[in-house]
């Protein structure tokens, strides 16, 4: 079994939400291992980084960590950014492109990395949390867009399994963390 982990990081915070790590003023992230190896490193993408800050959106951090514990199921619902062209209100499409910000996609998939930029659009390493009774599984982890099916673009889909309660407690650990002391 693989055993999940968390470490910090250092990231910059630019003009909002996007992030980069070449900045000195860099703010600490935590970042997801996987037996010791952080996520970004086992999937070739330093640039990319977790919603796991301490500036992030606190809900939504949440709502990640409740996903990936497998406590949330329901999917949400996305607002297309752009507005419909008359065209499109003819055709009935719900406007394009999709770029929410947040920590799952319509269907159900979890992010566990973004684009430095914040925009699930640009591109998310998502997967399928499977909780069961003695393990929890990262399904398909692969990269994925709002305007398209997951179809694992980019890159190789694998799966990671882990030790439910070891997971839980990682989980948990970082639930209970006090942002304002993340450093």
């Amino acid at each position: 079994m693989d055993r999940l982990g968390v470490q910090t990081s250092r990231v910059a915070l630019l003009d909002g939400d996007q992030r980069s790590r070449q900045d000195e003023s860099a703010t600490a992230v935590l970042e997801w291992t996987i037996n010791g190896v952080p996520l970004g490193e086992i999937v070739g993408d330093p640039t990319s980084t977790t919603p796991l800050y301490a500036a992030a959106d606190e809900d939504q951090r949440r709502e990640l960590l409740l996903r990936l514990r497998g406590d949330r199921s329901d999917l949400p619902t996305f607002v297309p950014r752009f507005e419909r062209t008359r065209l499109d209100r003819l055709l009935g499409r719900q406007g394009t492109p999709w770029a929410p910000f947040g920590p799952a996609f319509e269907d159900g998939r979890v992010v566990l990395l973004e684009c430095p930029c914040g925009d699930l659009d640009c591109g998310a390493l998502t997967t399928e949390v499977v909780v069961g009774d003695d393990a929890v599984e990262w399904r398909e982890i692969g990269w994925q867009v709002t305007y398209e099916p997951f179809a694992g673009y980019n890159a190789e889909v694998w799966s990671a399994r882990f030790d439910r309660s070891q997971y839980v407690a990682v989980i948990d650990d970082v639930l209970a963390m006090d942002w304002s002391q993340v450093q």
